[in-house]
């Protein structure tokens, strides 16, 4: 019926509306929640890019920030540096005026001492040219007025015998022969003085040629040798082998060139001394000595080295009476200990051992060796075992020979372990850019002669291989031989016998 068909209709109606408004509900309630999630990821988002600005901004402007600092220090240390160098300059023109000052007073008193000391010599040496002079006029003089007096008596001897007036001419004739010959002796005298004059210049002169010849002729080490050592005689011992008793010790392995003498000498030497040669005294030890004693002797042993290596001349012989003064002074100074120790009676054996008469050769050799007999001279003792009062050596006073000399430096090496650090600096010191090749030569002599008596402390042991390495071929292996065999067997008790020193003459 239509009312059902109707109904029907009614219900398809309101179900369709039914679903229409569902289905707007739906969308809406997709709406709000797609909404929130798109504001909550918007939100998320936002916070992020705010983040990211954030930090990117921060970054910006602490760039920024380092750049302009870093801009500010530069003009700060700019400014800074510009005001410093115009204090510097400043201060430098006000430093160089004051030198200048300072060194033109040093100079004007440096040249009125000297000017001072040319006047002095000047009138000293007019005053003995004056009286020189005065002396042969004087001399002249005393001829003059005996000739005048043999005139006289002559005219009066002659005018017994003849008129007046011949025997005064004859007088007068003779007196002027006699004022003549007078003169030509005072003419020969004067040549004669300039002669001799001529003749030692000449001398000088040569004797400068022969050393400016012998500092540029190349050195032959056994000349060198032959030279220092000819006192030795030329005996020949052929069943000698200097090999023998060599202890074989293995090559050290171990890096010496960091251990290189300028760090040393730069490291420990005092004052302004360096680590190059040198011809004058020092003023002061190279190392740091503890007492006054070892300072004094110190510069002693500096002395003889020069001396041994012939880089300084040997003093003057003294006079007798000299030597008796120095002799009473030297054994005044020597202690009551020393006299009671077993050195003083050895030195006392040899003295008497040197007044007899002279042995066979193998007896002299024999008598020569190590336990035998003392090789210390007496003013070598004297310096050593000194009473530390500062007088200087006896043996600095007088000329000496080379076993003298070398005895003197090996005695305190061995008597005195607190130098031995010293010697060998003072030895490195002077073959170090030598220019003399005769110098250079002895020098390498008297260091293989200490090696072989007495090592250096483990201060300077390594540095003294690494100079020695670094010598000349024919001195640092057997150098370098001995120093080991030295710290094997310990400091020897004398110095080198007679048969050492034949060594390097072979």
């Amino acid at each position: 019926s239509p009312l059902i068909f109707q109904k029907d209709q009614d219900d398809q109606f309101l179900e369709e509306e039914r679903d229409r408004v569902l289905t707007g509900f739906v969308v809406l309630i997709q709406k709000w929640v797609r909404g929130y999630f798109q504001r909550k990821r918007y939100r998320a988002m936002k916070g992020a890019v705010v983040v990211f600005q954030k930090n990117y901004r921060r970054h910006y402007w602490q760039r920024r920030y380092r750049i302009m600092k870093k801009g500010f220090t530069r003009l700060q240390a700019t400014w800074r540096a510009r005001r410093l160098a115009q204090r510097y300059r400043l201060m430098r023109l006000r430093v160089r005026g004051f030198q200048r000052y300072c060194r033109g007073f040093v100079a004007r008193r440096r040249f009125r001492r000297r000017l001072t000391s040319i006047m002095k010599l000047q009138a000293l040496f007019r005053m003995i040219m004056a009286k020189r002079r005065v002396k042969l006029l004087r001399i002249e003089k005393m001829k003059k007025d005996e000739a005048e007096r043999f005139r006289r008596e002559e005219e009066e001897r002659l005018g017994r015998k003849m008129r007046e007036a011949e025997a005064k001419k004859e007088a007068e004739r003779l007196h002027q022969e006699r004022l003549k010959q007078i003169e030509e002796e005072r003419k020969r005298e004067e040549e004669r003085i300039e002669k001799e004059a001529r003749s030692r210049a000449a001398e000088t002169r040569r004797n400068e040629e022969q050393a400016i010849r012998r500092r540029d002729m190349p050195v032959e080490d056994s000349k060198v040798v032959e030279e220092m050592f000819g006192f030795l005689g030329d005996q020949q011992h052929g069943d000698y082998d200097p090999s023998l008793g060599r202890i074989p010790v293995p090559e050290a392995e171990e890096d010496l060139t960091e251990y290189r003498f300028p760090k040393f000498a730069a490291t420990y030497f005092q004052g302004q001394a360096t680590h190059s040669y040198l011809r004058r005294a020092l003023k002061q030890p190279l190392l740091a000595l503890k007492n006054e004693q070892d300072k004094l002797a110190a510069l002693d042993i500096w002395v003889m080295i020069l001396r041994f290596m012939g880089d300084m001349p040997e003093p003057k012989p003294l006079a007798s009476s000299e030597k008796e003064g120095l002799a009473k002074k030297a054994f005044g100074s020597i202690s009551k200990k020393f006299y009671g120790s077993k050195i003083a009676e050895e030195l006392q054996q040899q003295t008497s051992r040197e007044e007899r008469k002279k042995e066979s050769l193998r007896k002299r050799i024999a008598s020569m060796t190590l336990k035998k007999k003392s090789k210390f001279s007496s003013d070598m003792v004297e310096a050593i075992q000194g009473d530390g009062s500062g007088e200087s050596s006896v043996a600095l006073e007088r000329p000496t020979t080379n076993l003298e000399k070398l005895h003197f430096i090996i005695g305190y090496g061995i008597l005195r372990p607190e130098l031995r650090d010293e010697i060998y600096s003072q030895i490195c010191k002077q073959l170090t850019q030598n220019p003399s090749k005769s110098s250079h030569a002895r020098g390498w002599v008297l260091l293989s002669l200490c090696v072989g008596c007495f090592a250096p402390s483990s201060r300077l042991i390594k540095y003294l291989r690494c100079f020695i390495t670094e010598g000349p071929p024919g001195y640092a292996p057997y150098c370098e031989e001995r120093l080991r065999r030295t710290q094997a067997n310990n400091t020897r008790h004398q110095p080198p016998s007679w048969l050492e020193l034949q060594v390097p003459r072979w």
